[in-house]
């Protein structure tokens, strides 16, 4: 149940807002092996003059990506090739103009017990998944 959330300077359609998020909650599903079903994805837009790199704000595309996973349910070398394919995916949307080089993509790990989705942690949702079917009762 990852979240995306990407805050950007450019401006996009709605069409474009769909293609890049869908490709990047389908990333998530291939390297990070996270349900696409169950990602969530948030779009934030926010004008040129509000984000300084360097205490300058520019022309160039800035962005920052970040997907929130439970803690440990990912390798470093899948948590690189996210980060890695990521940044890819933002340079091939955000060509015109260019994307800022300064631009981050994180793999935040959240504790399991510590956040969930429909009034359940993914602690308690791994808890449930793995326990054993009840012996049937024998009279």
């Amino acid at each position: 149940m990852p979240i995306l959330t990407l805050k950007t300077t450019a401006t996009v359609s709605d069409e474009q807002a769909q293609s890049l998020m869908q490709q990047l909650s389908q990333l998530g599903a291939r390297i990070l092996n996270k349900r696409e079903e169950v990602t969530a994805c948030v779009l934030e837009l926010i004008p040129a003059s509000r984000w300084w790199v360097g205490g300058e704000s520019g022309a160039s595309v800035r962005a920052q990506l970040d997907i929130q996973v439970t803690h440990g349910t990912n390798t470093q070398d899948e948590k690189q090739r996210f980060v890695q394919q990521a940044y890819g995916v933002l340079q091939a949307h955000f060509s015109e103009p260019a994307l800022h080089p300064v631009c981050y993509v994180s793999v935040l790990e959240v504790p399991a017990d510590g956040w969930g989705y429909g009034g359940l942690t993914q602690q308690q949702r791994s808890h449930a998944a793995h326990r054993a079917p009840p012996l049937a009762q024998f009279d």
